[in-house]
């Protein structure tokens, strides 16, 4: 038996062809961050005092023209301790600098949990940093700051540092977007 279409089916199969197009270029595209549950801010990354392992002092502007992933973390946090490997393996990358800050009282706790070798992107808030002056409210949590001092991210709770998605987001940001 020969099917025959009618206009109206003809009609109809246009449109819904021409509502989906329609649909699928009006999608929302997701802001910068939004895919990995990002929040967006904005303004000058706070002044960070730090120290390296082996006792150097430094400041976080050291680093302007580099995007920079702060990461405040704590050896005593187990979602900490959970997400960290994935964070300090895209520090390993070199494609963008990473500062895992440790919130602990002092390096006894942080060599512990290294085995003794604490890897180069994990330092010490100094005393008299407030975390707080990032807007720090619970741990872990990660911010990215762009190449030119400014706060683009946050990123509350545990990520997966080695999913394309946060590697895109962190890695291809580009400053001031």
């Amino acid at each position: 038996m020969k099917k025959h279409f009618t206009p109206f089916t003809v009609l109809l199969a246009l449109w819904v062809v021409f509502v989906g197009v329609y649909l699928w270029i009006g999608r929302d595209v997701p802001a910068p961050g939004e895919a990995v549950g990002a929040e967006r801010v904005q303004g000058p990354a706070p002044e960070l005092v730090y120290h390296r392992p082996g006792g150097a002092e430094e400041r976080l502007s050291s680093l302007r023209g580099r995007s920079v992933v702060v990461h405040f973390w704590a050896t005593w946090c187990p979602a900490c301790r959970d997400e960290l490997p994935g964070l300090l393996e895209l520090a390993g990358s070199g494609e963008i600098a990473i500062l895992a800050v440790s919130l602990d009282s002092d390096w006894e706790p942080v060599r512990r949990f290294f085995g003794g070798e604490v890897p180069p992107s994990v330092v010490l808030a100094a005393p008299g940093t407030e975390p707080e002056r990032f807007g720090v409210t619970g741990l872990p949590e990660s911010y990215l700051v762009d190449a030119s001092g400014q706060l683009r991210l946050r990123f509350s709770g545990p990520r997966d540092w080695r999913s394309a998605a946060m590697q895109e987001t962190v890695i291809n940001l580009p400053a001031g977007e």
